[in-house]
Formats: C-alpha cells, structure tokens, sequence
C-alpha cells in the first residue's frame, strides 16, 4: 500500500476524522488506510490527543468515552512508544519477523526522507528567485 501522508504535518480536519472513525469503531488499521499513514503514525498522533485532553484536565474515563475506548486502551495509547529499529528487531522471537520490521520501518524513513527531499528542493527553488530578482535590483 502506498502511504502518501507518511511525514506530512496532521490537520485539525484530520485529526477530527480520526476521532470521528474512532467513534465509528474502526479499527487501527482500517483507520491507518483511510488515512494513508502507518498503524504507528495514528497510535502516536492518538497519544498525543489523549495528552492534551489529560492536561486539560479531563479523566481517562471522559477521554475513553469520548474517542469510543476503553479506558485500558486509553491508558495504553497514553504510554505509547514507537521502538527503534534496533528494540523492535532485538524484541522479535524470529529473524523473518524482525527483517518484516525493519524493512517496514525502513521504508517509512524512505517516504519521509522523499518528503522532506521535496521540501527542500521547494526552499531552494524559492531562494535562487528571492537572489536572482534581488541581483537585477
């Protein structure tokens, strides 16, 4: 599959409609293609949801009714750690599991590193104009 969103910045629409398929009880991967991102992009972008609910004060009750979760997943999700390529490898009990994980995460760095290739490319484009037009001057 390709994920086209892999290192893109999340929107407020975006982040709406996770929680809105949240509600729906999708599941994380349903939600992942929806989205075009990985299952580890929508648990992390949810950990940070969940965050910012605790420090606004809310209870991991109110938030697990909120997102349609239980308040162990909440809890779960709340501690969340993406693992290194080096912890998820050394973690696995088989070696074509661990070559799976790398490769998988591999390829994220691939996307993002094409990103942000692109970015750059975008900034240069713009500064060789701002120079060119401030040299005629």
């Amino acid at each position: 599959m390709q994920r086209q969103r892999v290192g893109n910045k999340w929107t407020t629409e975006e982040e709406q409609q996770l929680i809105h398929h949240l509600r729906q009880q999708k599941t994380m991967p349903q939600i992942a293609v929806e989205h075009q991102r990985t299952v580890k992009a929508i648990q992390m972008r949810l950990q940070s949801i969940i965050r910012q609910l605790l420090s606004s004060s809310k209870s991991r009750q109110q938030i697990a009714s909120y997102l349609n979760l239980d308040v162990q997943t909440v809890q779960e999700l709340e501690q969340f750690e993406c693992p290194s390529i080096s912890s998820s490898a050394s973690q696995s009990s088989s070696p074509a599991v661990a070559t799976n994980a790398i490769h998988e995460q591999l390829q994220e760095m691939h996307h993002r590193l094409q990103r942000m290739e692109h970015i750059m490319e975008k900034m240069y484009k713009k500064v060789k104009t701002i120079n060119s037009s401030s040299s005629t001057t």
